[in-house]
């Protein structure tokens, strides 16, 4: 039986673990300008992709800087704009929110678990990079208002579309969402791989009309499996993309992955095929979380008898958090410890540690492509006593799982 308090261990791709390089040189996080922090209020989630960043508020609010990333610095002053989500009822709240190069999506959920649970899915064409929509064909249009932060300019309308597609079951809804580069993949309350978008490098799990075509499948599918895999029905819980693909991991702790340069032979992969057994895992190790760089992967598991993330760092590893760049990867550890981690040389390097850490509160980090880190503290409004009985419960239901970390 394993560890019920592991430490950690990475495997680069599907092959080997990895031999890590630390490095004594350490770098400071930028402060971000009182007058937007002021502006945002309590951050419940906060992503980056393709140069820009978004942030979700507490009020249910998003922040979202147009391709230009996030603080001002030598004289470069970013374009903030605030969406007020209109078309929000009352009864709804934002439960998730991922992004590809161009789009923004935003699940919506009404009820709770003593009660029937309905999401609704939401897409924004939040950047102006592209146009067309592709996201959805059967969807419901919104008109919402988006206002400029701090340059001044006026303020203009941004369209929403409700995304109807979802061919789902009784009691079924949509609860996870993420992106890639101009593609979207969701995850239903039973476990189902859901998708829509470009589907050139077979990013869809859907087949392709020819190799590399650009072809655009706007309708939700569910992700075609592959025949020969183990696990017939597997449980999705988290998905990741690089540029092209999408990479899943399981209930039982499997991994699935589809689309650029996964076929044997460097060919694109068309359907969700597993991941065999790792023949250097231990007899008791599993894999509990995934990354993502563009074309890479990275996969943290359970070590429970060595852990070359310890070796290297010095101190026992009980958390883990991992997001990724076009070209990096960056760790999380012990909730105060922000470390790089090259996808090449696999170099750790130290680039941040908390000195003023905050009862109550989780520290997240999050990245864009040209590697800009941001660190915020997540709020909480729950009880010490209501999060220990989630987080007991969680490893009851997920054999120690650590499923909380979301990055695009």
């Amino acid at each position: 039986m394993a560890n019920t308090n592991p430490l950690f261990s990475l495997f680069n791709h599907h092959e080997e673990d990895i031999e890590i390089v630390l490095s004594e040189e350490t770098s400071n996080l930028p402060e971000i300008p009182s007058n937007l922090v002021n502006k945002f209020g309590s951050i419940k989630f906060m992503l980056g992709r393709s140069g820009s960043c978004l942030i979700l508020s507490e009020d249910d609010e998003l922040f979202v800087t147009v391709a230009d990333g996030l603080i001002v610095n030598d004289g470069f002053n970013p374009t903030w704009k605030r969406f007020t989500i209109g078309f929000k009822n009352p009864n709804e709240r934002i439960v998730h929110v991922s992004a590809s190069y161009h789009a923004c999506v935003l699940i919506l959920q009404s009820g709770s678990q003593f009660n029937n649970i309905s999401t609704r899915v939401f897409v924004g064409y939040v950047n102006g990079e592209r146009a067309d929509r592709d996201f959805g064909e059967e969807v419901t249009e919104y008109s919402d208002k988006e206002e400029n932060l701090l340059d001044g300019d006026e303020n203009s309308n941004i369209i929403w579309y409700h995304l109807k597609d979802f061919e789902l079951n009784n009691g079924e809804y949509v609860n996870y969402s993420s992106c890639a580069a101009f593609a979207c993949s969701f995850i239903t309350s039973h476990g189902r791989l859901f998708a829509c978008g470009s589907n050139q490098f077979a990013e869809l799990a859907q087949p392709t009309t020819g190799f590399r075509t650009g072809q655009i499948i706007p309708k939700v599918n569910q992700c075609c499996l592959d025949p020969l895999n183990e696990c017939e029905n597997p449980f999705f819980i988290k998905t990741v993309n690089g540029d092209h693909n999408i990479i899943g991991i399981t209930k039982d702790h499997n991994i699935f992955y589809c689309g650029y340069d996964m076929e044997f032979g460097g060919k694109d992969l068309e359907m969700m095929r597993q991941l065999k057994r790792v023949v250097s895992l231990e007899y008791d190790e599993y894999f509990i979380d995934i990354c993502a760089s563009y074309y890479r992967r990275l996969y943290l598991t359970n070590d429970t008898f060595f852990g070359n993330i310890m070796d290297k760092i010095g101190e026992t590893v009980v958390s883990c958090r991992m997001c990724g760049s076009a070209s990096k990867y960056y760790l999380l550890i012990n909730n105060y410890k922000i470390f790089s981690l090259e996808e090449d040389s696999f170099t750790l390097k130290l680039m941040h540690t908390v000195t003023n850490p905050r009862p109550f509160k989780t520290l997240q980090i999050a990245t864009d492509e040209s590697g800009f880190v941001v660190a915020y503290w997540k709020c909480s409004t729950e009880s010490k006593n209501l999060m220990n009985q989630k987080e007991n419960l969680k490893k009851r239901v997920y054999d120690n799982l650590l499923s909380d970390i979301r990055f695009n």
